[in-house]
């Protein structure tokens, strides 16, 4: 892991989304779901602060 700082958290999500999430990292070449959702938060997040 880099040097960031970490917390763990869970959510609930429909089985649907976890397909997705699967596809993704499919898809993506990803080991976990983890690596999937922290790419899509790095996009939004990204296109939030251009936004600004």
């Amino acid at each position: 892991m880099s040097e960031q700082e970490y917390s763990t958290f869970s959510i609930k999500l429909p089985t649907a989304c976890i397909d997705d999430i699967d596809e993704l990292r499919t898809q993506w070449g990803v080991e976990t779901r983890e690596s999937v959702l922290e790419k899509l938060l790095e996009v939004v997040f990204e296109d939030s602060e251009e936004e600004d």
